[in-house]
């Protein structure tokens, strides 16, 4: 039984993560129950009323339901790179097993399937016509942009554009179904040192970090006004989100990267990496990940300065892409965070890239990238190659945790 499974998987939740699951879905618990009444009222409420948790769902959940209706009950369905695991997945009303290139084999279950597919078809129509699927891309797209932003700001300002754009009407209303959202209640974070809410993108792993290295930068006052087209494009294609991908830019890195022979899923998954490590501080390991893209095509390239001029592409779409450290602002707008090639360090890396006929080099070639917050099996040319750790396996570190449960879950 997979409702029999879920409350198994909430076990391992705390009573709080219980309750804010139970909120998601919509299920009728309140402060005064107890972990086990709550986790059995959750799973109750899923098996007995799909028509009223089924419409609560983010649309990438919806989607990802219809895919495995349509397959069938027990049919597993493999899906590429995806950082992010669905809130199905965590409570195991959906089979999923993970693959350390990232990759995941989902299925679903006979019990769930009688439950969600005579539904899915009529709830999907149901969003669309009502405006779910664009309400939640432009407010996702937002989170991308900004990666991070008080709850008030967000919901209070930043969606008054939305507001304006869809035709105005009484926004108490508007804010309190903005609220409702499940876009609210899986994204919001609490800092707890100053009681602050906050909304975050779900490509975030560390928001207290981004909190924290927004101190360095005082001069950064406000946030950076995005128009709703901006926040439409930053949301397209989730979870391979990209922003500028169709400005200067960004058409350059495409077709930098089609060039280097990436396409379809690999061409996605690679985009979206570099918009994620555009983010970045500038420290040695996020360079390293920034330019991943074309280190690992070294013995492809034919010239050092192709190699440079494909360097120069990606430094210039991270200078003019907006970061989270600077509250969406970009590199090239505040003068801060700017990303400048060295010609000198980048020659020795060429120079040093291993023979193209040495097994590093082919077992480099052979390299998938690793899912965020996993070891790299390749370095930079001339740097260590460090063996690969198993998301199942102990962390290295000692903490007897497994891998994917300690340093495996956040990027570097």
């Amino acid at each position: 039984m997979t409702v029999k499974k879920t409350y198994e998987a909430l076990s391992s939740f705390s009573l709080w993560e219980i309750e804010d699951i139970a909120r998601y879905f919509g299920a009728p618990v309140t402060p005064d129950m107890g972990k086990d009444e709550m986790a059995g009222v959750l799973c109750s409420f899923i098996s007995e009323c799909p028509q009223k948790w089924l419409p609560r769902m983010l649309c990438t959940d919806l989607n990802l339901l219809k895919i495995l209706s349509d397959a069938g009950p027990g049919k597993a369905v493999d899906f590429g790179y995806n950082e992010q695991t669905s809130v199905l997945e965590l409570t195991a009303l959906l089979e999923s097993k993970p693959s350390d290139d990232g990759s995941r084999r989902i299925r679903m279950g006979r019990e769930v399937h009688s439950i969600v597919a005579p539904r899915i078809d009529s709830v999907i129509e149901e969003a669309r016509a009502g405006g779910k699927y664009e309400l939640e891309q432009v407010m996702m797209g937002y989170l991308h942009l900004y990666g991070l932003i008080p709850l008030e700001s967000f919901l209070g300002d930043v969606m008054y554009d939305y507001f304006l754009y869809k035709g105005g009407g009484d926004f108490t209303d508007y804010v309190m179904m903005l609220y409702d959202s499940p876009v609210v209640s899986l994204c919001r974070e609490d800092d707890e040192e100053t009681a602050q809410s906050y909304l975050c993108s779900p490509c975030v792993m560390d928001p207290l970090n981004v909190i924290k290295a927004r101190e360095q930068y005082p001069q950064v006052k406000g946030y950076r006004r995005f128009s709703v087209k901006d926040a439409l494009d930053a949301g397209e294609g989730y979870p391979y989100n990209v922003y500028g991908i169709k400005g200067k830019y960004g058409s350059r890195l495409v077709k930098m990267l089609r060039s280097l022979g990436y396409k379809g899923e690999s061409l996605e998954t690679e985009l979206h990496e570099i918009w994620l490590n555009s983010q970045g501080e500038g420290n040695e390991n996020s360079m390293e990940d920034l330019y991943y893209s074309v280190t690992q095509k070294m013995n492809e390239i034919d010239s050092f300065e192709e190699y440079r001029e494909c360097m120069q592409v990606i430094s210039d779409y991270a200078n003019h892409t907006p970061k989270w450290f600077l509250k969406g602002y970009s590199a090239a707008q505040k003068n801060l965070l700017w990303i400048d090639l060295s010609t000198d360090e980048e020659r020795e890396e060429w120079e040093e890239a291993p023979d193209p006929g040495d097994e590093a080099s082919a077992f480099a070639r052979e390299n998938v990238r690793m899912p965020r917050g996993s070891i790299p099996q390749m370095a930079l040319p001339g740097k260590i190659y460090i063996p690969r750790i198993g998301l199942d396996d102990p962390c290295p570190c000692g903490s007897g945790l497994k891998y994917r449960n300690c340093h495996g879950r956040h990027p570097n």
